[in-house]
């Protein structure tokens, strides 16, 4: 049975001629309204994430704003199963996740968020109370539809062997200098006994110098072709010969060499129960908002959101 959903046009009653249509209804249901104030105060806190080309495309807004009403309608239909099932979340609960939140931030960027979304903080309290209800009716109702079992996790690994396979990996070091001279100088420092960090650090151009010249640990592919060239052919402890490149002039000497080889399943099942896992939720999360949908009528005065 397809979700009941009727598009219609009429005019709220009790509202007199002339009066702004912000305060017309935008979506009736058996158990809650949206206004075109309410739905237009919550598209424009999301607005500034979109580009002003993005903004300036009727055809896009237009669609943008149908599926924000959409995960709108969602939402409140997650909210009145919360009420329905007695789910609440205490004062101390909701100060405990707003300080967790609000650590992210400083004062200043913390302010700056509510600015770019159009917020006053009461507004925003209000939202964090409505996400953790909203995660707690999932818990009772979604998430126990849900299973992941070995096997499953097994045959995924089977079929996506491949991304599961680690490629041959260098950690190495680099001094940069602007000259060829230069180089073949700190080649031979280095060969008579000079550090290589502490030459790093001195004379490379690179921002890495200041670490002593660490790139990191890296596989073939993340690297100019001449550096890995000169790289992946040495052995742990072993300089290169001088390479240039347009940034200049580079030593390299490699630290560690790791081989080739394939993650075993045992070390990547919990990572692939988790992907499964979220991708299941997914479609369990569609077939679950249909039922809570086929549960009521929802009518969408149409001519407000186009």
């Amino acid at each position: 049975m397809a979700a009941l959903i009727v598009v219609f046009s009429f005019s709220h009653p009790g509202c007199k001629p002339g009066k702004s249509k912000q305060n017309k209804i935008l979506v009736k249901t058996n158990d809650f309204t949206i206004t075109l104030k309410e739905f237009n105060r919550r598209f424009e806190s999301i607005s500034s994430w979109y580009s002003p080309l993005v903004i300036a495309r009727t055809d896009i807004i237009k669609k943008l704003k149908r599926d924000f009403l959409n995960r709108l309608i969602e939402e409140k239909l997650l909210l009145m199963r919360a009420k329905k099932l007695e789910i609440t979340v205490s004062r101390p609960e909701l100060e405990n996740e707003v300080e967790e939140l609000k650590a992210g931030y400083s004062q200043a960027g913390f302010q700056k968020m509510l600015d770019d979304e159009h917020l006053d903080y009461d507004q925003w309290m209000k939202y964090i109370e409505n996400r953790l209800l909203m995660e707690r009716v999932f818990s009772l109702e979604l998430n126990p539809r849900i299973s992941v079992d070995k096997p499953e996790a097994e045959s995924y690994y089977q079929r996506h062997v491949r991304e599961y396979h680690k490629p041959e990996q260098v950690r190495a070091r680099q001094i940069v200098v602007n000259t060829e001279k230069e180089a073949l100088i700190i080649l031979r420092e280095i060969k008579d006994g000079a550090d290589f960090s502490e030459l790093a650090q001195k004379k490379s151009l690179s921002p890495d110098g200041q670490q002593g010249g660490k790139l990191g640990i890296f596989s073939r592919g993340e690297m100019p072709h001449e550096f890995e060239e000169a790289i992946f052919c040495l052995k742990p402890g072993k300089l290169s010969t001088i390479v240039g490149s347009s940034y200049g002039y580079h030593i390299f000497i490699v630290d560690e060499k790791v081989k080739a080889a394939q993650v075993p399943f045992l070390k990547v099942e919990d990572e692939i129960t988790e992907k499964i896992w979220i991708e299941k939720q997914k479609t369990a999360y569609g077939r679950w908002m249909e039922e809570l949908k086929n549960q009521t009528s929802i009518k969408i005065n149409e001519k407000y959101i186009d």
